[in-house]
């Protein structure tokens, strides 16, 4: 496959090419690709090479169950130069009314040529399933690590952040895309001393818990029970689908997934920093604390500082989550990483080659 940026970069276009990853061996080498990027980057986390492997088997991540993908690796010389999936999720598009596709796992050298390719491809592919928009990156759901680094590079990412080097804005752009979204992790760091959380709190902050507390609406936090731990992951699922509801390109997360997604929490997962929320023994808010990661926002925070954690990092809210990011502000966090989501027609356009 040709590709029409390819040209337009003046690269020489015999020896690049495409090819599918499609075996165990593909695999292992199309997730390894990534340690040539960051080989010189203190601030990447490698990821398991094994839970790549699972995120895009079908008989291990529910997300497949109503979703197909197709990936691809670029080759310059034979040589690794980039990777690429594309990503076709029936459920979103059915419940919003919408024919978007997404691409995922997105890494390539600073190599404009087979940068282009790689969204060339990944977008004839989808096209070719009758899908109008292309967005991303996503690995491969929507809420596993989205987006393209634009701000906050020498900074480390928490669990379930991608980190991205500075030139792949460049490289997607010049490839056609258009930005469609930003997410923002914010950071909220404890002052030096060992002083209650709200003397240490913004002043609107310390006000919004004093108002909260007058009001008596018998509300009890308790723990996440591990004894009933289906139970619970179950009640946090249907929590977060009616917080999230409000949003216009939220798609209910399934049970399956969230119970599927929980489970690979749950090894590092401090039992006193997952809290539910329950007003008259009704389930009715719940927030999360993972050693690097956390949804804290109320009733975590003394329980954080009492652990010892000294930094709290809240990740990740789009820029269209107006609740969220007014909340996170108020609380005296920083955006301290910015993430791009981008998107494109995949159709070809009038002169392209077929």
């Amino acid at each position: 496959m040709t590709s029409v940026c390819e040209l337009s970069h003046g690269r020489a276009i015999g020896t690049l090419r495409i090819v599918p990853a499609t075996t165990r061996p593909d695999l292992e080498r199309y997730f390894r690709f990534a340690r040539t990027v960051y080989r010189n980057d203190p601030s990447w986390v490698q990821p398991i090479l094994a839970d790549r492997l699972d995120r895009v088997d079908p008989a291990r991540n529910p997300f497949w169950r109503t979703a197909e993908r197709r990936l691809w690796m670029a080759l310059r010389d034979d040589t690794a130069v980039g990777t690429i999936a594309a990503i076709h999720d029936r459920r979103p598009n059915a419940v919003l009314h919408r024919s978007t596709g997404t691409f995922g796992f997105f890494e390539c050298l600073d190599d404009p040529g087979a940068a282009c390719l790689l969204v060339d491809t990944a977008a004839a592919w989808l096209a070719a399933r009758g899908l109008t928009t292309m967005r991303g990156p996503y690995n491969p759901a929507g809420d596993d690590e989205p987006g393209v680094l634009v701000e906050g590079f020498d900074t480390l990412p928490a669990i379930m952040e991608a980190h991205s080097p500075p030139y792949y804005s460049r490289l997607l752009e010049a490839a056609g895309m258009r930005k469609f979204q930003d997410m923002f992790a914010r950071l909220l760091v404890r002052p030096a001393g060992n002083h209650p959380f709200l003397e240490e709190a913004p002043p609107r902050l310390r006000r919004a818990f004093e108002i909260a507390e007058k009001r008596d609406r018998g509300v009890v936090i308790r723990t996440l029970d591990r004894r009933r731990w289906d139970e619970d992951i179950r009640t946090a699922c249907r929590l977060f689908n009616r917080a999230l509801a409000f949003l216009p390109d939220h798609v209910p997360v399934s049970e399956e997934e969230f119970l599927a997604r929980a489970a690979g929490l749950k090894p590092i997962m401090d039992d006193d920093l997952a809290l539910l929320a329950e007003i008259g023994g009704e389930p009715a808010g719940f927030g999360l604390v993972l050693p690097d990661a956390n949804q804290a926002l109320r009733h975590l925070g003394e329980a954080v500082w009492r652990k010892g954690y000294r930094e709290v990092d809240l990740s990740l809210t789009g820029d269209e989550n107006w609740k969220s990011n007014r909340i996170q502000e108020r609380t005296g966090t920083r955006i301290y990483r910015r993430y791009r989501i981008y998107e494109k027609d995949p159709r070809p356009t009038e002169g392209d080659p077929a």
